[in-house]
């Protein structure tokens, strides 16, 4: 059993195909994430999720309006203020983040009773969760694997709901895109077991569940 396993790498079968810690370790880090490539290279997709995602980490929300020119000046402010680096302000998603700024959620932030962004945390989750081989189940019992993650937002809203909230920059089909229902499917499909290891993690540490989870 590996000691310690970020969200990222976590999925429900992990202890299932051997019982070598050092195999599972190597297969582990064959998943880690690579380096951006706007660091030192051309920029892909994945780079301007990662540097919209960096944006959202440190903006003010309260700058924010539905209009490209605000998200464009809050970059400009955290850009002299060294919270980003010069070179990805054009890869940010500002027309997108515009968007969200006019979304009924935007305001669910904005009158937020309590807000953590970036919200880094350590929770140890059974061993027995990560295999669905029943003997594996048994020989588990009451072993644990030390989980790290970072969630990208929890808030307690005005009326007291706690909120989990995972940022996603998914491009969508064209028909996902008319389709709301289609569009969480596909969300749901992709993400559900790394919101789930997130819910875990926040009642253990909260001491109550999520009553609301959105991307």
């Amino acid at each position: 059993i590996p000691g310690k396993v970020s969200v990222s790498r976590l999925y429900p079968e992990l202890l299932n195909e051997t019982d070598n810690s050092y195999e599972i370790s190597k297969k582990i880090e064959a998943m880690e994430p690579r380096k951006p490539r706007f660091i030192g290279g051309e920029a892909t997709s994945a780079d301007k999720g990662t540097a919209t995602h960096l944006f959202l980490q440190f903006c003010d929300f309260s700058k924010l309006t539905p209009s490209v020119s605000s998200v464009k000046e809050e970059i400009a402010r955290l850009i002299e203020l060294r919270f980003l680096p010069s070179n990805i302000s054009e890869l940010i998603r500002a027309n997108e983040i515009a968007t969200f700024a006019a979304s009924k959620f935007f305001d669910t932030i904005l009158n937020g009773k309590k807000i953590h962004r970036e919200f880094r945390f350590n929770v140890f989750l059974p061993a027995e969760d990560f295999t669905d081989i029943s003997d594996q189940k048994i020989l588990f019992a009451g072993e644990k694997i030390l989980v790290q993650g970072v969630i990208d937002l929890c808030l307690e809203d005005a009326d007291g709901n706690l909120i989990l909230c995972d940022y996603k920059s998914d491009r969508l089909s064209r028909e996902a895109l008319n389709d709301r229902r289609l569009a969480k499917q596909f969300l749901s499909e992709r993400h559900a077991k790394q919101l789930k290891y997130y819910a875990q993690a926040i009642e253990l540490i909260m001491g109550k569940r999520p009553d609301k989870i959105y991307i």
